[in-house]
């Protein structure tokens, strides 16, 4: 699960169930959030953090790639709950997604 490359942007994503990381890398620049239910309520789960999302520890890696530590990978979790976001939550981008799934590059693009 790959975030934004610059540190200036963050990836936020939610889920319902936890999750079996499966030796997959996470990061960098995401911050994750665990709901209960979704619509129309949008209910948090009681708990949040790497527990309540991964079953078990996965792979931070940076934005070389390099495995790291999670703070140094800058995943958070519910970081809206403390205040702490390290980038605002952007909805509408007014671009749509390539029919691969990626983005075009004025989509990622930092300048």
């Amino acid at each position: 699960m790959n975030g934004a490359t610059s540190s200036s942007k963050k990836g936020y994503s939610y889920f319902i169930n936890s999750i079996n990381p499966n030796g997959a890398r996470i990061g960098p620049n995401l911050d994750l959030t665990r709901y209960s239910q979704y619509e129309p309520t949008m209910t948090k789960s009681g708990s949040q953090g790497q527990g309540a999302i991964f079953n078990s520890t996965p792979i931070y890696v940076n934005s070389a790639g390099t495995t790291t530590t999670m703070a140094l990978a800058n995943v958070t979790y519910d970081c809206a709950a403390g205040g702490n976001c390290t980038a605002p939550q952007v909805t509408s981008i007014s671009t749509c997604m390539n029919a691969d799934g990626t983005f075009p590059p004025v989509a990622n693009d930092d300048t």
